[in-house]
């Protein structure tokens, strides 16, 4: 993933840098860039994000009827906070030893905004002017010229045009808080620790915005997962040690928590709702992803001096699958492909077929872009 995101991409990943002096227009030497020991472990775990991500966007057109079905889809579902926690680990691995704000920002632009917005009006132009399929998204349909640069700014600003775009307008505020966070860092770590508890029940309370349409109210449900990232960026060995060898324990919480949703409250993935102030339950799925983020963090420790090649490279190209893998969402969706499936595949196998065909094309994709477009194609897709 590129450098922010959740994505983050192979220029944020903890890379060994060298430590020798640079030099000035004028000849004065600078300060030396830090050193940063690549992560392997971190490495895979952006590579399981993308491929729960994926996943989790592929499940329709299965119906989750029973709760062992619903236990399933709210393990596989809600998995772009793990996007979020990378993004805040990465902020404080990465950008904090050097940041500054004008910097940092332009930087974001470019590697993350930029490919969001190019794709999005592509999208735009597609998708609604074209195939006229706004009333999927926003509810509105395209006319004139006036009328259409608005409903753009519209997706623009919620990200509504396709899965999962929503996370690029949120995040963009995210990193225009960033003082914010440098401010967080530097507190004691009591501290930190109470403001991210306090911030995690104001979460639970708001839940997501419905239909992930509010920018802002994304940024209130989301800032414990960026925090959360800072936090073990900042404690990485006391944290490693605590949950290296409890993988076991955390793994059957993450499945208590997703199966005491399904069986006991009956929910279906994320809770969502309109308004942050009404109340609608506590949303469990903020536990369950914490929960995850450490199971997943635990597991791949334990490989951490593996070379897995495989996954180093999806997590390079993780950025690009994210922005790639909802036009493919589409397309199947768009041309009813499932409906060829459901004669020959039982129900229940629709789904992980479906989802290893949407990585599968979305993996190709990306490498073909990237190789048609070379360094460009990091302004359009994010690799």
């Amino acid at each position: 993933m590129q450098e922010s995101l959740t994505p983050p991409a192979a220029s944020d990943s903890p890379e060994k840098e060298s430590a020798a002096p640079e030099q000035t227009g004028a000849g004065e030497p600078v300060q030396p860039k830090p050193t940063r020991v690549r992560l392997n472990y971190f490495d895979y775990f952006r590579a399981f994000a993308i491929i729960v991500i994926v996943v989790g966007h592929s499940y329709w057109p299965w119906q989750q009827d029973t709760p062992y079905e619903l236990t399933l889809g709210n393990l596989i579902t809600g998995g772009t906070a793990m996007f979020v926690f990378i993004s805040g680990f990465f902020f404080h691995h990465v950008f904090y030893p050097r940041y500054h704000y004008r910097k940092f920002l332009t930087k974001k632009a470019k590697a993350v905004f930029l490919p969001y917005l190019i794709l999005s009006v592509l999208g735009f132009l597609v998708i609604v002017v074209a195939l006229d399929e706004s009333h999927r998204y926003l509810e509105r349909q395209s006319g004139d010229l006036v009328h259409n640069v608005k409903l753009l700014i519209q997706y623009v600003w919620t990200g509504r045009i396709l899965t999962a775009y929503w996370y690029i307008p949120f995040i963009t505020i995210v990193f225009l808080m960033s003082p914010m966070f440098i401010r967080y860092i530097k507190l004691p770590a009591a501290w930190q620790g109470g403001i991210l508890l306090a911030w995690m029940g104001v979460s639970m309370w708001v839940h997501r915005p419905l239909a992930q349409i509010s920018p802002i109210h994304s940024v209130v449900y989301f800032v414990p997962f960026y925090m959360l990232g800072i936090v073990v960026s900042q404690h990485q060995t006391k944290v490693l040690e605590v949950i290296r060898n409890r993988t076991v324990l955390l793994g059957l919480i993450v499945l208590g928590i997703a199966a005491a949703q399904a069986f006991f409250v009956g929910q279906q993935g994320n809770y969502e709702k309109k308004s942050m102030l009404a109340y609608n339950g506590i949303d469990l799925m903020l536990l369950q992803k914490i929960a995850l983020i450490f199971f997943a963090l635990s597991l791949l420790s334990k490989i951490d001096h593996l070379e897995l090649r495989w996954l180093k490279f999806i997590a390079s190209c993780s950025f690009a699958l994210f922005f790639i893998h909802p036009w493919v969402l589409f397309g199947l969706h768009y041309f009813d492909t499932t409906d060829y499936l459901e004669p020959m595949v039982p129900g229940g196998l629709i789904f992980p077929i479906k989802a290893v065909i949407v990585f599968g094309l979305s993996l190709v994709v990306s490498i073909a872009v990237k190789q048609a477009l070379g360094k460009r194609s990091k302004y359009v897709i994010g690799w």
